[in-house]
């Protein structure tokens, strides 16, 4: 994952250039503060996301892994006798 804040600028004949959404190379000084601060916004944002998929994807394995360890056990009964038996109660009357 590059660390990047801003899309990437290229250089031709000593000029900077910025990409547009269809491609185009703009001059950066024909830019205007407004949109290079939404594509400022746009890639932290997306940062941002990316950094959250990364982890949300190692704490699901983290996660599979640990429930496969904790079904690989064999079933214990903490109790020898779970179920109740019925016992008869003699009535006096």
């Amino acid at each position: 994952m590059t660390n990047q804040t801003t899309s990437p600028v290229t250089t031709i004949d000593d000029k900077d250039y910025m990409t547009d959404d269809k491609g185009r190379l703009t001059p950066v000084d024909a830019i205007k503060p407004i949109d290079k601060l939404r594509d400022e916004t746009v890639c932290q944002a997306a940062q941002k996301v990316i950094a959250l998929h990364q982890t949300m994807k190692s704490e699901k394995k983290r996660c599979s892994h640990w429930s496969m360890t904790f079904w690989s056990y064999p079933q214990q009964s903490t109790t020898p006798n779970m179920v109740a038996k019925r016992q008869r109660v003699p009535t006096k009357f």
